[in-house]
């Protein structure tokens, strides 16, 4: 496959989890959150995928996708995402940036 279609490929696919997002949010709002964390997980995948683990993208994602897991009342795994945010938050804004305050338990 040319690069050129690769990176168009690759941008679909980053704009595919924004879509994902609100499908997993939506079904959040209706109470199905089997629904919310399978769209949830698929849009954090694709972000993974697309702009590496410790990007930004995927922190925003992971804040997302944690909500499902504490719906469904698995609070440790929801810390667990949430801290995992908080790192890569950190790390690219440093600490105590307004970005990192929605994360940031103080």
């Amino acid at each position: 496959m040319a690069s050129a279609a690769a990176a168009g490929y690759r941008s679909a696919g980053a704009l595919v989890a924004i879509t994902l997002n609100h499908l997993g949010l939506a079904y959040r709002a209706l109470g199905d959150a089997g629904r919310a964390k399978a769209f949830l997980k698929w849009a954090l995948l694709i972000n993974e995928a697309h702009y590496g683990r410790d990007h930004y993208y995927t922190a925003r994602s992971l804040t997302i996708f944690c909500t499902a897991y504490g719906d469904l009342g698995d609070s440790v795994l929801m810390i667990q995402l949430l801290e995992r945010a908080l790192g890569i938050q950190e790390a690219h804004y440093g600490r105590g940036h307004h970005e990192t305050a929605p994360t940031r338990p103080d």
